[in-house]
């Protein structure tokens, strides 16, 4: 029988580990079933469920939602218990989840058999303080390192809001252990040579504080339609231009097919379908504009933007003409997204939407632009 496993995220669709488990299950002649499954960021724990009832052995757990799974599992291993973090789930009998956290002992494991690295009596800088940084802390302190490490809080990491508290628990850990300090200035990893293994973890956090160093990423937005009114024009580069350079909206105006009485809605879709797909850049995110799309809170929309950057990859907005997306750019989105349950005029759209990104960015800023 085929045991059915899976990968959990939001975003997901980036995740290699469908492909590593096959070529794991073709070494060993394990029949399995690997899958991905985009989480929905307010029901985990639905989710969840829903895959032990369709006969799910496990899962594993990626970012955003290794501290949900913590609070969701039934029983823990000490290495998880201790970073407050899961990132392996295992269905047991009686479909009771037991939560295991295997970041640290991969990272320990490639560098010292992959790599020769020795860790023993090497002073450990860690940056970060997110579910990845916790789970690592522990199997780091295992391999008896110097005394004295450090957890840089540096000021251009800008930390705010729950990374701060995060920040705080990282330190409580070290502190048990008696083997880490607080150190003001991460400059020392530069001067040390090969003593000092920096470990850099960033994440954007559920309710919005972020990283300032997360990798840059561009914003396409593939609208349908061309010679726009002054006013729209002005609206949206109003915003637009209010982005950094780290987070960037760029517009790309797609050319609508040419429309008559007698003509066939259908044919319009799959004729724009065709410049739409060829407009989306390589490797970038693909997010469908649709109405039976999944509605997003100002907030909701912080946290993908902020799940985004940490990705690094660029994102393409797709927004269709007047009879809507063809079937073909809807197989190919990775989200969809409902703007509102309200009927828009398209020209409009490309105001909201870069307004909402622009205050998605402040949320993640904390800047004072957004109130609650």
């Amino acid at each position: 029988m085929t045991d059915k496993y899976a990968v959990i995220g939001n975003p997901v669709k980036h995740s290699k580990s469908p492909e590593i488990h096959a070529a794991f299950a073709t070494q060993t002649g394990e029949d399995i079933e690997y899958g991905r499954i985009l989480g929905d960021m307010e029901d985990f724990a639905g989710d969840v469920r829903d895959f032990v009832k369709n006969g799910g052995k496990g899962l594993n757990v990626t970012l955003p939602f290794k501290e949900d799974a913590f609070e969701l599992v039934d029983e823990c291993s000490k290495r998880a218990d201790h970073a407050g973090a899961v990132n392996t789930i295992l269905v047991q009998d009686a479909g009771r989840l037991r939560g295991d956290n295997t970041d640290g002992i991969g990272l320990v494991r490639d560098l010292t058999q992959n790599h020769g690295f020795d860790l023993h009596g090497k002073r450990i800088l860690l940056i970060g303080a997110g579910g990845a940084s916790r789970g690592i802390l522990l199997p780091l302190l295992e391999r008896n390192p110097a005394d004295r490490g450090g957890l840089s809080q540096a000021r251009r990491l800008d930390l705010r809001h729950d990374v701060r508290r995060r920040t705080d628990r990282l330190r409580e850990m070290g502190a048990r252990a008696g083997r880490l300090e607080s150190a003001r200035r991460p400059r020392h990893a530069r001067r040390a040579g090969g003593r000092i293994l920096l470990s850099v973890a960033r994440r954007a956090s559920r309710n919005g504080a972020r990283h300032q160093d997360a990798a840059p990423v561009k914003i396409h937005l593939l609208a349908v339609g061309t010679r726009m009114p002054g006013w729209v024009t002005n609206g949206f580069e109003e915003y637009a231009k209010r982005m950094p350079r780290e987070c960037s909206v760029e517009l790309k105006e797609i050319a609508p097919a040419h429309r008559s009485k007698s003509g066939n809605p259908e044919k319009y879709k799959a004729d724009e379908a065709q410049r739409i797909l060829a407009a989306v850049p390589k490797g970038a995110h693909p997010v469908a504009l649709d109405e039976r799309g999944k509605p997003w809170t100002t907030k909701e929309l912080s946290q993908q933007l902020g799940n985004w950057m940490q990705l690094g990859q660029d994102v393409a907005l797709i927004v269709g003409g007047p009879d809507g997306l063809d079937p073909s750019v809807m197989q190919q989105a990775q989200q969809t997204w409902s703007l509102s349950p309200l009927t828009l005029p398209h020209p409009m759209v490309r105001i909201l939407l870069a307004e909402q990104l622009y205050r998605a960015w402040t949320i993640l800023q904390g800047h004072p632009y957004h109130r609650e």
